[in-house]
Protein backbone atom coordinates (compact mmCIF):
# COMPACT_ATOMS: atom_id res chain seq x y z
CA UNK A 1 0.00 0.00 0.00
CA UNK A 2 2.93 2.33 0.90
CA UNK A 3 4.09 1.86 -2.50
CA UNK A 4 1.20 2.54 -4.46
CA UNK A 5 1.59 5.86 -2.28
CA UNK A 6 4.77 6.86 -3.44
CA UNK A 7 3.46 6.40 -6.72
CA UNK A 8 0.61 8.30 -6.55
CA UNK A 9 2.88 10.99 -4.71
CA UNK A 10 5.17 10.32 -7.50
CA UNK A 11 3.08 11.01 -10.11
CA UNK A 12 2.37 14.50 -9.44
CA UNK A 13 5.64 15.82 -10.62
CA UNK A 14 4.82 14.96 -14.36
CA UNK A 15 2.45 17.57 -15.00
CA UNK A 16 4.55 20.37 -12.24
CA UNK A 17 7.63 19.58 -14.59
CA UNK A 18 5.51 20.38 -17.76
CA UNK A 19 3.65 23.37 -16.09
CA UNK A 20 7.30 24.85 -14.69
CA UNK A 21 8.85 24.07 -18.71
CA UNK A 22 5.98 25.94 -20.05
CA UNK A 23 6.23 28.85 -17.91
CA UNK A 24 9.81 28.92 -18.64
CA UNK A 25 9.61 28.74 -22.37
CA UNK A 26 6.43 32.08 -22.17
CA UNK A 27 9.73 33.81 -20.47
CA UNK A 28 12.63 32.78 -23.40
CA UNK A 29 10.34 32.06 -26.27
CA UNK A 30 12.23 29.19 -28.01
CA UNK A 31 11.18 25.80 -26.20
CA UNK A 32 14.63 23.81 -27.25
CA UNK A 33 16.95 26.26 -24.50
CA UNK A 34 14.37 25.26 -22.24
CA UNK A 35 14.55 21.35 -23.05
CA UNK A 36 18.15 22.20 -22.85
CA UNK A 37 17.27 23.86 -19.37
CA UNK A 38 16.09 20.82 -18.00
CA UNK A 39 17.94 18.57 -19.22
CA UNK A 40 20.77 20.01 -17.53
CA UNK A 41 18.85 20.11 -14.38
CA UNK A 42 18.20 16.77 -14.40
CA UNK A 43 21.74 15.80 -15.31
CA UNK A 44 22.77 17.42 -12.34
CA UNK A 45 20.98 16.13 -10.19
CA UNK A 46 21.60 12.65 -11.25
CA UNK A 47 25.09 13.52 -10.63
CA UNK A 48 24.82 14.42 -7.16
CA UNK A 49 22.38 11.47 -6.65
CA UNK A 50 24.91 9.02 -8.02
CA UNK A 51 28.15 10.89 -6.11
CA UNK A 52 26.24 10.30 -3.00
CA UNK A 53 25.04 6.46 -3.26
CA UNK A 54 28.07 5.58 -5.37
CA UNK A 55 30.84 7.52 -4.58
CA UNK A 56 32.11 7.71 -8.33
CA UNK A 57 30.64 7.88 -11.59
CA UNK A 58 30.57 5.27 -13.33
CA UNK A 59 28.70 3.48 -16.85
CA UNK A 60 29.57 0.13 -17.81
CA UNK A 61 28.55 0.59 -21.25
CA UNK A 62 30.37 -1.90 -22.57
CA UNK A 63 27.30 -4.14 -21.06
CA UNK A 64 25.88 -2.67 -23.84
CA UNK A 65 27.89 -3.80 -27.07
CA UNK A 66 25.97 -6.46 -28.61
CA UNK A 67 22.53 -4.89 -27.73
CA UNK A 68 20.26 -3.31 -30.33
CA UNK A 69 20.49 0.13 -32.07
CA UNK A 70 17.65 0.68 -29.87
CA UNK A 71 19.15 1.06 -26.52
CA UNK A 72 20.62 4.45 -27.86
CA UNK A 73 17.95 5.96 -28.81
CA UNK A 74 15.64 7.11 -25.49
CA UNK A 75 17.73 10.21 -24.70
CA UNK A 76 16.06 11.26 -28.79
CA UNK A 77 12.89 10.07 -27.63
CA UNK A 78 12.87 12.27 -24.13
CA UNK A 79 13.40 15.55 -26.18
CA UNK A 80 10.39 14.82 -28.42
CA UNK A 81 8.65 14.16 -25.29
CA UNK A 82 9.87 16.77 -23.52
CA UNK A 83 9.26 19.23 -26.16
CA UNK A 84 6.14 18.22 -27.53
CA UNK A 85 4.54 18.70 -23.54
CA UNK A 86 6.26 21.95 -23.38
CA UNK A 87 3.76 22.51 -26.62
CA UNK A 88 1.31 20.74 -25.50
CA UNK A 89 0.41 22.60 -22.25
CA UNK A 90 -0.49 26.15 -23.11
CA UNK A 91 -3.11 24.75 -26.09
CA UNK A 92 -4.90 22.32 -23.75
CA UNK A 93 -4.01 23.00 -20.40
CA UNK A 94 -2.81 20.56 -17.80
CA UNK A 95 -5.14 17.85 -17.64
CA UNK A 96 -5.89 17.31 -20.87
CA UNK A 97 -2.18 17.32 -21.74
CA UNK A 98 -1.65 14.90 -19.14
CA UNK A 99 -4.52 12.54 -19.51
CA UNK A 100 -3.89 12.21 -23.67
CA UNK A 101 -0.35 11.86 -23.27
CA UNK A 102 -1.43 8.97 -20.90
CA UNK A 103 -3.67 7.84 -23.35
CA UNK A 104 -0.90 7.46 -25.69
CA UNK A 105 0.98 5.72 -23.40
CA UNK A 106 -1.46 3.10 -22.41
CA UNK A 107 -1.80 2.22 -26.22
CA UNK A 108 2.04 1.79 -26.67
CA UNK A 109 1.83 -0.13 -23.38
CA UNK A 110 0.14 -2.30 -25.05
CA UNK A 111 1.33 -2.53 -27.94
CA UNK A 112 4.58 -3.21 -26.54
CA UNK A 113 3.58 -5.79 -24.83
CA UNK A 114 1.29 -7.95 -27.29
CA UNK A 115 4.44 -7.93 -29.80
CA UNK A 116 7.45 -8.17 -27.05
CA UNK A 117 9.10 -4.81 -27.91
CA UNK A 118 11.87 -3.68 -26.30
CA UNK A 119 13.29 -6.88 -24.73
CA UNK A 120 9.42 -6.92 -22.31
CA UNK A 121 7.98 -10.18 -22.15
CA UNK A 122 5.11 -11.36 -24.30
CA UNK A 123 1.58 -10.30 -23.32
CA UNK A 124 -1.57 -10.89 -25.71
CA UNK A 125 -3.92 -8.34 -26.63
CA UNK A 126 -6.85 -9.89 -25.11
CA UNK A 127 -10.58 -8.54 -25.58
CA UNK A 128 -10.81 -6.68 -22.30
CA UNK A 129 -7.23 -5.12 -22.70
CA UNK A 130 -8.90 -3.84 -26.15
CA UNK A 131 -11.92 -2.44 -24.77
CA UNK A 132 -9.42 -0.63 -22.69
CA UNK A 133 -7.83 1.11 -25.61
CA UNK A 134 -11.39 2.24 -26.92
CA UNK A 135 -12.66 3.37 -23.11
CA UNK A 136 -9.26 5.88 -23.20
CA UNK A 137 -9.81 6.90 -26.71
CA UNK A 138 -13.19 7.85 -25.45
CA UNK A 139 -12.04 9.36 -22.19
CA UNK A 140 -9.58 11.76 -24.77
CA UNK A 141 -12.85 12.71 -27.15
CA UNK A 142 -14.80 13.50 -24.02
CA UNK A 143 -12.04 15.84 -22.17
CA UNK A 144 -11.30 17.24 -25.88
CA UNK A 145 -14.90 18.36 -26.28
CA UNK A 146 -15.58 19.61 -22.50
CA UNK A 147 -16.28 23.43 -22.26
CA UNK A 148 -13.45 25.40 -22.66
CA UNK A 149 -12.72 28.26 -20.16
CA UNK A 150 -13.66 32.11 -20.91
CA UNK A 151 -10.10 32.77 -22.06
CA UNK A 152 -9.84 29.77 -24.39
CA UNK A 153 -13.61 29.90 -25.92
CA UNK A 154 -11.79 30.73 -29.22
CA UNK A 155 -10.41 27.61 -30.23
CA UNK A 156 -12.06 25.46 -32.33
CA UNK A 157 -13.06 21.89 -31.39
CA UNK A 158 -11.08 20.45 -34.48
CA UNK A 159 -8.17 22.18 -33.50
CA UNK A 160 -8.57 21.00 -29.38
CA UNK A 161 -8.81 17.46 -30.92
CA UNK A 162 -5.87 18.04 -33.46
CA UNK A 163 -3.87 18.54 -30.44
CA UNK A 164 -5.12 15.62 -28.70
CA UNK A 165 -3.82 13.40 -31.54
CA UNK A 166 -0.84 14.56 -31.42
CA UNK A 167 -0.60 14.48 -27.18
CA UNK A 168 -1.42 10.63 -28.02
CA UNK A 169 1.64 10.81 -30.34
CA UNK A 170 3.63 11.97 -27.83
CA UNK A 171 2.65 9.85 -24.99
CA UNK A 172 3.48 6.92 -27.14
CA UNK A 173 6.99 8.51 -27.73
CA UNK A 174 7.23 8.34 -24.12
CA UNK A 175 5.67 4.57 -23.70
CA UNK A 176 8.71 3.49 -25.76
CA UNK A 177 11.47 6.10 -24.19
CA UNK A 178 10.07 4.32 -20.52
CA UNK A 179 9.91 0.64 -22.07
CA UNK A 180 13.95 1.23 -23.78
CA UNK A 181 15.28 2.73 -20.30
CA UNK A 182 14.35 -0.15 -18.21
CA UNK A 183 15.76 -2.36 -20.19
CA UNK A 184 18.81 -0.30 -20.02
CA UNK A 185 18.58 0.06 -16.21
CA UNK A 186 18.68 -3.92 -16.41
CA UNK A 187 21.44 -4.38 -18.33
CA UNK A 188 24.07 -2.12 -16.60
CA UNK A 189 22.20 -2.77 -12.99
CA UNK A 190 21.08 0.39 -12.18
CA UNK A 191 17.94 2.94 -13.23
CA UNK A 192 19.69 5.58 -12.35
CA UNK A 193 22.40 5.47 -14.30
CA UNK A 194 19.83 4.41 -17.46
CA UNK A 195 17.98 7.70 -16.92
CA UNK A 196 20.91 9.80 -16.60
CA UNK A 197 22.53 8.34 -19.60
CA UNK A 198 19.42 8.95 -21.65
CA UNK A 199 19.83 12.63 -20.41
CA UNK A 200 23.35 12.86 -21.09
CA UNK A 201 22.21 11.15 -25.19
CA UNK A 202 19.63 14.17 -25.44
CA UNK A 203 21.71 16.89 -24.77
CA UNK A 204 23.23 16.77 -28.92
CA UNK A 205 19.57 16.04 -30.19
CA UNK A 206 18.82 19.40 -27.93
CA UNK A 207 21.84 21.47 -29.14
CA UNK A 208 21.08 20.86 -33.10
CA UNK A 209 17.48 21.58 -32.68
CA UNK A 210 18.30 24.76 -30.75
CA UNK A 211 20.58 25.76 -33.14
CA UNK A 212 18.09 24.68 -36.41
CA UNK A 213 15.34 27.32 -34.79
CA UNK A 214 17.13 29.73 -33.02
CA UNK A 215 16.63 32.03 -36.14
CA UNK A 216 12.59 31.16 -36.90
CA UNK A 217 11.89 30.99 -33.30
CA UNK A 218 14.36 34.08 -31.44
CA UNK A 219 15.88 33.64 -27.70
CA UNK A 220 14.83 36.16 -25.17
CA UNK A 221 17.81 35.42 -22.62
CA UNK A 222 16.31 38.81 -21.36
CA UNK A 223 13.25 36.47 -20.11
CA UNK A 224 15.84 34.83 -17.85
CA UNK A 225 16.47 37.98 -15.22
CA UNK A 226 14.31 38.20 -12.64
CA UNK A 227 12.80 34.55 -13.13
CA UNK A 228 11.82 32.39 -10.01
CA UNK A 229 14.49 29.46 -8.86
CA UNK A 230 11.44 27.20 -9.07
CA UNK A 231 11.33 28.08 -13.27
CA UNK A 232 14.85 25.91 -13.55
CA UNK A 233 13.48 23.08 -11.59
CA UNK A 234 11.68 21.01 -14.53
CA UNK A 235 14.52 18.93 -15.11
CA UNK A 236 14.49 17.70 -11.50
CA UNK A 237 10.73 16.56 -12.11
CA UNK A 238 11.11 15.02 -14.60
CA UNK A 239 14.13 12.87 -13.64
CA UNK A 240 12.18 12.10 -10.53
CA UNK A 241 9.26 10.29 -12.47
CA UNK A 242 11.34 8.77 -15.06
CA UNK A 243 13.21 7.38 -11.82
CA UNK A 244 10.33 6.43 -9.73
CA UNK A 245 8.72 4.51 -12.86
CA UNK A 246 12.02 1.65 -12.90
CA UNK A 247 12.45 1.95 -8.85
CA UNK A 248 8.68 0.82 -8.98
CA UNK A 249 7.87 -1.29 -11.56
CA UNK A 250 10.33 -4.28 -9.47
CA UNK A 251 8.87 -3.64 -6.27
CA UNK A 252 5.07 -3.84 -6.96
CA UNK A 253 5.43 -4.91 -10.91
CA UNK A 254 4.57 -2.85 -13.88
CA UNK A 255 0.71 -2.56 -13.60
CA UNK A 256 0.30 -0.85 -10.31
CA UNK A 257 3.42 1.12 -11.04
CA UNK A 258 1.46 2.71 -14.04
CA UNK A 259 -1.67 3.18 -12.56
CA UNK A 260 -0.38 4.70 -9.75
CA UNK A 261 1.77 7.11 -11.37
CA UNK A 262 -1.11 7.59 -13.91
CA UNK A 263 -3.41 8.90 -11.25
CA UNK A 264 -1.09 10.63 -9.44
CA UNK A 265 -0.45 12.46 -12.65
CA UNK A 266 -4.26 13.31 -13.47
CA UNK A 267 -4.96 14.41 -10.15
CA UNK A 268 -2.13 17.13 -10.20
CA UNK A 269 -2.71 18.20 -13.43
CA UNK A 270 -6.32 18.96 -12.28
CA UNK A 271 -5.05 20.60 -9.44
CA UNK A 272 -2.91 22.62 -11.16
CA UNK A 273 -5.36 23.79 -14.21
CA UNK A 274 -7.91 24.46 -10.91
CA UNK A 275 -5.68 26.89 -8.87
CA UNK A 276 -3.66 27.81 -12.01
CA UNK A 277 -0.41 26.88 -10.17
CA UNK A 278 3.45 28.01 -11.56
CA UNK A 279 1.22 30.47 -13.40
CA UNK A 280 -0.31 28.27 -15.39
CA UNK A 281 -3.67 29.51 -17.28
CA UNK A 282 -7.02 28.21 -15.15
CA UNK A 283 -9.15 25.42 -16.27
CA UNK A 284 -12.22 25.05 -13.86
CA UNK A 285 -12.86 21.00 -13.79
CA UNK A 286 -16.08 20.75 -15.92
CA UNK A 287 -18.33 17.11 -15.41
CA UNK A 288 -17.27 16.26 -18.95
CA UNK A 289 -13.65 16.53 -18.08
CA UNK A 290 -13.92 14.63 -15.33
CA UNK A 291 -15.88 12.11 -17.32
CA UNK A 292 -13.02 11.89 -19.40
CA UNK A 293 -10.11 11.54 -16.71
CA UNK A 294 -12.78 8.54 -15.25
CA UNK A 295 -12.62 7.12 -18.49
CA UNK A 296 -8.77 7.12 -18.84
CA UNK A 297 -8.24 5.60 -15.45
CA UNK A 298 -11.04 2.65 -16.07
CA UNK A 299 -8.96 2.00 -19.63
CA UNK A 300 -5.62 1.80 -17.77
CA UNK A 301 -6.91 -0.48 -15.29
CA UNK A 302 -8.35 -2.88 -18.28
CA UNK A 303 -5.51 -2.86 -20.02
CA UNK A 304 -2.85 -3.53 -17.40
CA UNK A 305 -4.41 -5.26 -14.60
CA UNK A 306 -6.24 -7.99 -17.08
Amino acid sequence: MLYILFGVIAGNVLPSQTSINACLRSRVNNPMLVTLISYTATILTFTVGLLLTEGRLYFPLQRLTGEPFWVWVPGFLGVIFLVGNILLFPNLGGVKTVICTATGQVLMGLLIDHFALFGTASRAATLPRIAGAVLALCGVAAAALAKQSESSAGKTQLRQLLWCVFGVLIGMDNAAQSAINAHVGVIIGNPMKATTLSSVEAIPWVLLMLSATAKRVPIRLSGLRGAKPWMFLGGCFGGAYILSNAWLTPKIGASPSVISLLIGSTLGSAIIDHFGFFHAEKHPGTRTKLLGILLILMGAMLIRLL
